[in-house]
């Protein structure tokens, strides 16, 4: 599915936009799904049309779908940030795929979503430079409570471990607490109380 508006600022150039996209959908490429909407007849069309451009070509086209999009829907970006970091990602825009994969994980989480979640925030993971530890472990800490809710302890226990890793590297006693916070929660999951109250003492202590 397309929006005419955004197809339109991507390719503005064009003079003869409008005629085009009367023909496509006179050829039965495309249907309009409303008036300012409209969805590719089959699959097959789609990736043909797609597989034909060069991979140059596609991350350019990518690049201009973001800057279309961040542009028609700029008073209102949230409910496009999954669209916006799909096509951030496939324009190789690193920068603008990491913050869109943040928000759009961070919406996913608030609803609930935590698969979803987790996915966001493992894609985001793959593009955050080594040198940027802080971004790594607040993304790795929220990847930690998705992993929580959706009953995987052994996806906690090693994003866990990187934690302390990252908070010994940067020598923060606030990370480590929240590290061992979210240990005392692990363990609380799994009923063994005795480390609830030894993981919960050292958040305490590290906090203060």
């Amino acid at each position: 599915e397309f929006e005419v508006r955004v197809l339109s600022e991507m390719l503005r150039a064009d003079a003869n936009f409008l005629s085009h996209i009367a023909q496509a959908e006179n050829a039965n490429i495309w249907t309009p799904l409303t008036e300012i909407e409209y969805i590719f007849r089959h699959a097959l069309l789609r990736d043909a049309a797609y597989s034909m451009q060069l991979l140059t070509r596609q991350r350019e086209l990518h690049g201009l779908a973001v800057s279309a999009m961040e542009t028609v829907y700029r008073d209102d970006l949230e409910p496009h940030y999954g669209e916006l970091a799909y096509h951030a990602e496939k324009a190789n825009l690193k920068e603008k795929a990491l913050s869109y994969l943040t928000l759009v994980g961070g919406l996913a989480m608030s609803a609930f979503q935590n698969h979803q979640a987790i996915d966001y925030f493992t894609r985001a993971l793959s593009l955050i430079p080594k040198s940027d530890l802080r971004t790594k472990f607040n993304v790795l800490l929220k990847r930690v409570e998705c992993n929580f809710h959706v009953g995987n302890p052994v996806a906690q226990n090693e994003d866990l471990e990187l934690l302390e890793k990252i908070a010994k590297e940067l020598d923060d006693r606030l990370l480590f607490a929240q590290v061992y916070n979210r240990y005392a929660y692990l363990a609380a999951k799994q009923g063994d109380y005795k480390k609830v109250i030894e993981f919960g003492f050292k958040a305490k202590v590290l906090a203060e």
